[in-house]
């Protein structure tokens, strides 16, 4: 009954890609729903995959919800995430129809990706800020609605199979 199996993001680092792969409750039973992407920085593509029709359709890097923009600092505030030190980043998100959001990031001290200075999932979720890896993030709305998001495990490995797209074909 591991939650993670139904309600959970996998993030996979790869060379000059990340994958994140979303699992959600669906509206049976043991129904689980899966959406996967991957934000190419080679090519500065977003490949947005359908897992169970093996299809990918592709939009531009950065065009998704394009116009947000964070206002973060650290203040020297630090925690921690699986016993790694991170420094915390908080300020707010600000959307392109003015709505703001209070935000903070939890990022590792320990973990580096160096294929991207910053990069936020969707625009809106960052993954990678100043290098590091985020392993933390929490918002919060003017109407109290709050999300956060955690690591939960972290394995080092060969990753280059989950950026194969050779058994996909574009939509």
């Amino acid at each position: 009954d591991d939650p993670s199996e139904k309600d959970s993001m996998f993030i996979i680092f790869g060379e000059n890609q990340i994958r994140f792969n979303m699992f959600m409750p669906g509206y049976k039973e043991n129904e689980v729903f899966e959406n996967s992407m991957i934000a190419d920085f080679k090519d500065s593509v977003f490949y947005i995959l359908d897992v169970r029709k093996k299809t990918y359709s592709i939009e531009m890097l950065g065009s998704r919800n394009a116009g947000i923009e964070f206002a973060l600092s650290n203040f020297k505030k630090t925690g921690q995430i699986l016993q790694v030190p991170c420094k915390e980043y908080s300020g707010e998100m600000k959307t392109k129809e003015g709505d703001i959001y209070k935000v903070s990031t939890l990022v590792s001290n320990k973990h580096s990706y160096m294929n991207a200075r910053d990069y936020s999932f969707m625009n809106i979720q960052p993954a990678v800020m100043g290098y590091k890896i985020v392993l933390a993030y929490k918002s919060k709305s003017v109407n109290n609605e709050n999300t956060m998001v955690m690591a939960y495990k972290i394995e080092p490995g060969e990753t280059s199979s989950y950026f194969d797209l050779s058994k996909y074909k574009q939509k």
